[in-house]
Formats: structure tokens, sequence, C-alpha cells
């Protein structure tokens, strides 16, 4: 979505943002 990651760990990084930003957000 951001750059173009091997598919590797692109569900994990994208878990651990998801987790960040609804950590930010609440």
């Amino acid at each position: 979505m951001e750059k173009a990651k091997p598919p590797a760990g692109t569900e994990q990084d994208l878990i651990k943002e998801l987790e960040k930003a609804i950590k930010i957000t609440r």
C-alpha cells in the first residue's frame, strides 16, 4: 500500500501499522 514490499511479512506490517493507528486513535 505504501511501498513495494515483498509478500513475506506484508500482513504482519499491516497488522502492526493498524495496531499502532488504533492505539494512537484510542
